[in-house]
């Protein structure tokens, strides 16, 4: 079903549980594609009108035909480029840009309860536009303007972002002395395994101090294997030093995400708001070791990854909701080989009580067998999509009418470049006009100043200077 007309039914998620079902959310997503593949043509073709590509387009701006279809007016005809439409959206861009870096952004608290929120708020707000994290800001806001000014319709997206990473890390002897009484009993044990009374100890009594020495040391710093444990303690008694691996957090941070309608965000396009949609869905392409670190950084399940990396021998996007660079064919899939196609749902379901929650899922459309590689509940306060529509203009109820740049402006380009063309063509057949010549006895040199023999005073005539028209000057 197309056109932003669906049924009641699809669009009313049950979800009894904290399992979602999958097969449900890739029926809606392949809806809401089906339903954004007339902007995403309409983006298409705002963008070749931007970038000034066409059919038959030569990198020397002329025009070259064939016998069987010769180009007009002629061969190497004046074929311009003149990026009007261009140089409108670059220019809209920049003021937008410059408005918000010039631009006073606070937060009024509203009613009594709302002074610590403004401040958090106002906090964060100097926190992005700071100059050490505007840049990563920047980017994606001028990716978000230059889109909307396109296509006419942009979305922003809001995460927190946070990132671990494994570092090995170095400890001596000495620091874990101090870390229990078992470790520090395990190492004297080991170099001498006699207790206070001077008794040896048996084999049992000492792995059994080794046991709870490797677990008091898996528990201080935070070790998940006990076999990693044990390796750093033999290491710390036998060389006096050893490495445990540990997950650090490297980036814990807000951020922001532009996306392009039809291309990498699908929602309804009749909505007047994106938080009325029943749901939203995300996509991006992955390659496989992108797909085996979110494990560890997302805590997807590591199941479903190596099932959709080993089902997905040949993944390109070259399917009818595969994302596409902009201004390029709607069939291109440079970058996107080898790759995993992941999509994230975000929406509303409702269980056996009628309670309404907002959730996501995060599953492989071209492999719902597999499941979700995460699941649950976003517990924002209000509950909120955590995404905002940027039009370029509000000319109705339906976000997906909003009209991009080059929309309004074809015409303007196609005008000017009428001229140009027109100009350049009349130029040209001036100062190289057409000449009759005796056939088989055609000029030898043509130029300024050239010297061209003659057998007779009129046989080729004489060549004079071409007329200058105000055409041609201008």
């Amino acid at each position: 079903m197309s056109d932003g007309q669906h049924n009641g039914n699809e669009c009313d998620i049950f979800q009894g549980g904290e399992t979602p079902d999958v097969s449900a959310l890739d029926s809606l997503f392949s809806t809401f594609s089906a339903d954004c593949a007339k902007f995403a043509a309409r983006a298409a073709k705002n963008a070749k009108t931007r970038l000034c590509e066409w059919s038959g387009r030569s990198e020397d701006c002329r025009k070259w035909g064939s016998e069987r279809k010769p180009a007009f007016p002629w061969n190497g005809a004046s074929d311009v480029r003149p990026f009007t439409v261009d140089a409108l959206i670059n220019e809209n861009v920049a003021h937008k840009i410059n408005a918000m870096r010039l631009g006073a952004i606070t937060a009024v608290p509203i009613g009594v309860d709302g002074s610590q929120t403004a401040g958090t708020a106002r906090e964060l707000i100097q926190w992005l536009t700071s100059p050490s994290k505007m840049r990563e800001f920047r980017a994606e806001i001028v990716k978000c303007a230059n889109w909307s000014e396109e296509s006419g319709l942009s979305v922003l997206g809001f995460y927190w972002e946070r990132v671990s990473e494994v570092r090995w890390k170095t400890v001596y002897v000495n620091d874990i002395l101090g870390v229990s009484l078992p470790v520090a009993a395990y190492v004297r044990f080991a170099k001498e395994p006699v207790d206070d009374d001077g008794n040896l100890l048996t084999l049992a009594e000492i792995e059994r101090t080794k046991r709870a020495a490797v677990a008091s040391l898996a528990e201080f710093y935070g070790i998940e294997k006990l076999s990693e444990a044990e390796k750093l303690l033999d290491s710390c008694v036998e060389r006096g030093a050893g490495q445990y691996p540990s997950v650090e957090t490297v980036v814990d941070k807000p951020r922001v995400r532009a996306f392009r309608v039809g291309n990498d965000i699908f929602f309804p396009p009749d909505i007047d708001d994106i938080q009325n949609a029943p749901a939203v869905f995300t996509l991006e392409f992955l390659h496989p070791h992108e797909l085996r670190s979110r494990i560890h950084t997302d805590e997807w399940d590591e199941k479903f990854v190596e099932t959709v990396i080993g089902s997905s021998a040949d993944t390109s996007p070259s399917e009818e909701n595969a994302p596409r660079p902009s201004g390029t064919d709607s069939d291109s899939s440079d970058g996107y080989e080898n790759t995993v196609k992941i999509a994230t749902a975000y929406y509303r379901s409702h269980d056996k009580k009628g309670n309404v929650s907002l959730r996501f899922a995060i599953f492989a459309p071209d492999n719902t067998e597999a499941g979700a590689a995460k699941a649950g509940t976003l517990d924002f306060e209000p509950s909120r999509l955590p995404f905002e529509l940027c039009p370029r203009e509000e000319i109705s109820r339906r976000v997906a009418d909003a009209r991009g740049t080059p929309e309004i402006a074809f015409g303007w380009q196609r005008d000017i470049k009428t001229q140009r063309d027109a100009r350049n063509d009349k130029t040209a057949i001036e100062a190289n006009p057409p000449r009759y010549y005796i056939a088989g006895r055609a000029p030898t040199a043509y130029g300024p100043g050239a010297m061209i023999p003659l057998r007779t005073a009129d046989v080729n005539g004489i060549v004079r200077e071409a007329p200058i028209t105000p055409m041609s000057q201008s």
